[in-house]
């Protein structure tokens, strides 16, 4: 996973769905902590103690949400948003350094000096945000078209609308079966 996509991943914990409501995957510290498992490399270990601050995420995760939603429609960025993202960010001091210690091209290497766990998960996830806000793919953040998807993704080609293959065959297999079933009742 790429660090702009852990910021993606956490906005789309909160999903909505087909009859309107939502679906939130990061209701109680188990679901935190499952979360956290599956993104390892951007969040760092799995502790309890990051897992605890559910709360905490899901604030970060609002205020993503909140620029993501402003940058697909080409709005502004909310000051308040902004300013929790990049307290979340700020939370742990970090450095990159190049590594060029094997054989073939050197690579950036992200080092957090300090902080708790769950402030250098959180750092991360404001980190990846940020990266895709402030760079140019903040103009290509979409959000699926699909019926019932809503997560919001980076549209690499002009003409994408569904944030994955599932939801585009989703999508053209019920517009398939709607003209089908309008021919037949015709």
């Amino acid at each position: 996973m790429s660090a702009v996509e852990l910021g993606l991943a956490l906005a789309n914990s909160l999903r909505a769905q087909a009859d309107g409501s939502e679906a939130d995957s990061l209701r109680t510290a188990g679901d935190l902590g499952a979360w956290l498992a599956r993104h390892p490399d951007g969040t760092g270990g799995v502790g309890e103690e990051v897992a605890l601050r559910v709360g905490e995420f899901r604030d970060l995760r609002g205020a993503i949400r909140e620029l993501l939603g402003a940058a697909v429609r080409r709005e502004p960025l909310p000051p308040d948003a902004v300013a929790r993202v990049n307290e979340a960010s700020a939370r742990v001091a970090h450095v990159v350094r190049l590594d060029v210690s094997g054989p073939s091209v050197p690579v950036a290497v992200e080092e957090q000096l300090s902080g708790s766990d769950a402030a250098r998960a959180l750092g991360a996830v404001a980190r990846s945000a940020i990266e895709l806000l402030g760079g140019p793919e903040r103009e290509w953040v979409r959000v699926c078209s699909a019926r019932g998807c809503g997560r919001f993704f980076v549209a690499r080609r002009p003409d994408r609308a569904w944030c994955s293959t599932a939801c585009g065959t989703r999508e053209r297999v019920a517009r398939h079966y709607a003209r089908r079933k309008s021919g037949l009742s015709s």
